[in-house]
């Protein structure tokens, strides 16, 4: 996993209990947008995107 993505989703409890129950598809799927960026804006924002889907999941 992207250091920066790591670090955004240990900022967000909520995040880091959706994440850790994900499977390894749904996972990828978080992550490969982040790895894709080519842009720093564009990673912040795939990052923004994966915590916030995460968060979501799990209050959900």
């Amino acid at each position: 996993m992207p250091d920066d993505l790591a670090t955004a989703l240990a900022a967000d409890p909520g995040a880091t209990a959706a994440f850790a129950v994900l499977g390894r598809s749904d996972r990828y799927a978080l992550i490969l947008p982040v790895l894709k960026a080519r842009t720093p804006a564009a990673r912040d924002k795939a990052i923004r995107a994966a915590v916030t889907a995460t968060s979501r999941q799990h209050s959900g």
